[in-house]
């Protein structure tokens, strides 16, 4: 049997660990995990504004789109047929009937993409009232276009004016609508001719009363009364029953959209607000 005594620290194995950094009675270190980055913030995305087409065709719209259909419709077949007189050459004077037309179908569409439009939505009105000047501006060329026509050939033919109460009233309507353009035109692009923005702003009221009041019924009621003249019985051969029915379909579907606020609005645009009373109770 050896004597040999072996040594302790070979024979006995160590507990923990000799490193002089780690306390055999500290605690594990734990790792923290570093956090993830927050999520970068929502992009809002801008939202578009929807087309102005869809304010032609809301509620009753498409009542007065009908009838300026049907109106267009038997007006150029009318004078491609001339029915009453097919024998009858095309004339320069052709053009002024489907001329009013148009100038009808415009402002009709310049009326019905503003009507919907509100303080609410002020991009979109904003939108429309561009889109109604455009427009306004193109049946303003179209009326003129119809004027030149009628002159000329009045001229040419050595046919006196203004003989008819269909020209009497083409007349009226032709001169109100320039004075209508103007006003328009400068209560929004020159508003210092009315004092300011605030005062112009007032007499929208009365652009749009002169419209729905004067100006649409006027080109209505001059259309029904060509349908009395001579070249429309004895060469169009317009029946005057079915462009009354056509121009009550535009006036329904354009009058029944009418929004009474808008009037009332226009009282208080420009007027400075009324001080607020302090020191009283306020009723019960």
């Amino acid at each position: 049997m050896s004597s040999t005594s072996q040594n302790p620290s070979e024979s006995t194995p160590l507990l923990y660990p000799t490193s002089p950094s780690v306390s055999p009675t500290a605690h594990p270190t734990t790792t923290t995990r570093a956090k993830p980055p927050p999520p970068p913030p929502a992009t809002t995305v801008p939202r578009t504004s929807p087309s102005l087409l869809h304010n032609l065709l809301l509620t009753t719209a498409p009542l007065a789109q009908i009838g300026l259909l049907v109106l267009l419709t038997l007006i150029s077949l009318s004078l491609l047929y001339k029915p009453a007189n097919p024998k009858t050459p095309y004339l320069l004077f052709d053009l002024h009937p489907i001329f009013n037309t148009l100038l009808l179908v415009l402002l009709v569409q310049g009326i019905l993409v503003l009507q919907p439009t509100g303080k609410d939505s002020p991009l979109e009105k904003s939108r429309a009232a561009k889109w109604h000047a455009h427009t306004m501006g193109g049946a303003i060329a179209f009326g003129t276009a119809a004027a030149v026509v009628v002159v000329v050939h009045k001229i040419r033919s050595g046919i006196p004016h203004l003989e008819s109460l269909h020209s009497k009233f083409g007349l009226a309507t032709y001169t109100l609508l320039l004075i209508q353009l103007l006003t328009g035109v400068t209560q929004r692009y020159i508003p210092s001719l009315y004092g300011g923005e605030d005062k112009a702003k007032a007499f929208y009221r009365y652009h749009r009363m002169t419209g729905y009041a004067l100006i649409l019924p006027l080109i209505l009621l001059t259309i029904i009364l060509a349908t009395k003249t001579q070249y429309a019985t004895s060469v169009l051969g317009l029946r005057t029953w079915a462009v009354v029915l056509a121009a009550v379909a535009v006036v329904g579907g354009v009058y029944t959209r009418i929004r009474i606020e808008k009037f009332r609005r226009a009282r208080n645009v420009g007027r400075p607000a009324r001080p607020v009373e302090t020191g009283r109770a306020s009723r019960v």
